[in-house]
């Protein structure tokens, strides 16, 4: 897992970038979510439920990390 310095300062054109990162793994957590009524396989519909928590916790790191540049 790579460090990231809370206290460094972002140009908006990154700002940008982390914007469209977390556009990202909102779509792909909904679309896995829209999807996930459909598959009756036990082991798809696991691995689709693991992938979904895992752009969940993404999406929460980014939230944490957003927020503490935004005091800057």
């Amino acid at each position: 897992m790579v460090t990231i310095n809370s206290k460094a300062q972002f140009t908006p054109h990154e700002m940008l970038e982390l914007h469209e990162m977390i556009r990202s793994e909102v779509l792909g957590a909904r679309k896995i979510e829209a999807s996930l009524a459909m598959v009756t396989d036990p082991d798809l519909k696991s691995f689709m439920q693991q992938s979904m928590q895992s752009k969940q916790d993404t999406l929460t790191r980014f939230q944490s990390f957003y927020k503490e540049s935004a005091k800057q």
